[in-house]
């Protein structure tokens, strides 16, 4: 399920009515390319590939601006419209201003506050969740930490001093200065001469 990441942050501005109280912003984890966005969409059950969605939303940009530049509003479906607004210098008469007064020109978009989508705030507030992305990253934490404990267990003997299971100081299970069974100073016999002398078995 799709979430919004939300950070707190306190508000430092001593001049303000807010001041030391504490919001929340979103937090965007990537900027998803054109072509990137294709190639979403044409994972969604798309009849249509990559490239073809590609070349769909391209055009659609180059006609996005050509309609709004000339005077039209442009409505995609039940997202939205877009239109152009002007930013203009005041002048005291009607016949003072002009074109040259039209300082800025700006590509508007207005969500749809209707119909299926409604991206009106409040519609948005409900259809929308949230996580922290302070919980977000402690739980990361967490997580990795018990990752690495449970490696660090699964490479530690249950006995550091003793790897193959013995009392003390033997090795495999013998007496405490004999390696291998034998009496006293005699490593594999009963002080006779053996082959193996000096090998543990």
């Amino acid at each position: 399920m799709a979430k919004l990441l939300t950070k707190k942050y306190k508000n430092n501005n001593s001049e303000s009515s807010a001041y030391n109280k504490t919001y929340g912003r979103f937090v965007y984890t990537e900027t998803i390319s054109t072509d990137e966005f294709a190639a979403h969409i044409s994972s969604h059950g798309s009849p249509f590939d990559r490239a073809t969605v590609m070349g769909v939303l391209a055009s659609a940009c180059d006609c996005l601006l050509e309609m709004t530049l000339d005077s039209k509003r442009v409505r995609l479906g039940d997202l939205g419209t877009f239109y152009m607004s002007a930013e203009s210098e005041g002048v005291e008469s009607e016949e003072d201003f002009g074109a040259s007064n039209i300082k800025k020109v700006h590509l508007r978009f207005l969500p749809n506050m209707k119909h299926s989508y409604a991206l009106d705030s409040v519609s948005n507030r409900r259809k929308a969740s949230f996580v922290d992305i302070a919980n977000l990253m402690e739980s990361g934490k967490s997580k990795e930490k018990e990752k690495e404990d449970d490696t660090e267990q699964s490479q530690t003997p249950e006995n550091p001093d003793n790897p193959s299971g013995g009392n003390g100081e033997t090795p495999s299970g013998g007496n405490t200065d004999t390696p291998s069974g034998g009496n006293g100073d005699t490593p594999g016999g009963n002080g006779g001469d053996d082959d193996d002398d000096g090998v543990i078995s």
